[in-house]
């Protein structure tokens, strides 16, 4: 890799909508648009990359919208298969080997999920209900169809590989996320603003 080829991450955009007023496609523009903050990186993108959501199904492939609404037409415009927590870190990869190897030099990736947008529209549990369409069968007979259901699972079974008991399981995971949420209380963007 050439100096003039390493990968280096400019800006990041946040956006909260407690107004439940945004969709995905808003939420991923408007972030976008505050990573820029005026700097024009925008304009240079050369790769459009967004997470497939799942709160809003009928907006489909997100990349061409959101590159009609921000006026840029980057050679390469993908979105995620699925919606799936590492998306955001598979697209980050991608594009920093992309960088790296000279095809691009601006990559934009975007994600945004409205859930409680969704849910304030229609009164049916977004996220269950698109992820049941695509859970395969054998985890859909347990009822094991969105992220929610399974986190258990690997927080049992990491409890059980490590020799916890139940209470020092929880003890560790209440630690984590009091630090977590600590920090959260100072980001005005977190959903979560108070310190647990």
């Amino acid at each position: 890799m050439k100096p003039e080829n390493t990968p280096v991450i400019v800006a990041a955009g946040q956006v909260c909508d407690r107004e439940n007023a945004m969709d995905s496609l808003d939420l991923m523009e408007a972030a976008l648009r505050r990573a820029d903050a005026g700097q024009g990186w925008i304009a240079t993108a050369d790769s459009l990359a967004t997470v497939a959501q799942i709160s809003f199904p009928a907006l489909g492939d997100t990349s061409q919208a959101l590159a009609t609404r921000l006026g840029i037409a980057p050679r390469l415009c993908t979105q995620t298969p699925w919606p799936t927590g590492e998306s955001p870190l598979q697209l980050l990869h991608d594009a920093a080997c992309r960088i790296g190897s000279g095809e691009i030099e601006v990559a934009l990736i975007a994600g945004g999920e409205a859930l409680r947008t969704a849910a304030a529209r229609k009164p049916v549990d977004p996220m269950r209900a698109e992820a049941t369409k695509t859970t395969p069968k054998g985890l859909a007979r347990y009822g094991l169809v969105a992220p929610t259901d399974l986190y258990p699972l690997y927080e049992n079974a990491t409890r059980a590989a490590w020799g916890q008991t139940l209470a020092e399981a929880q003890a560790e995971t209440g630690a984590i996320w009091a630090a977590m949420s600590r920090v959260a209380a100072a980001n005005p963007d977190a959903w979560l603003q108070h310190p647990y």
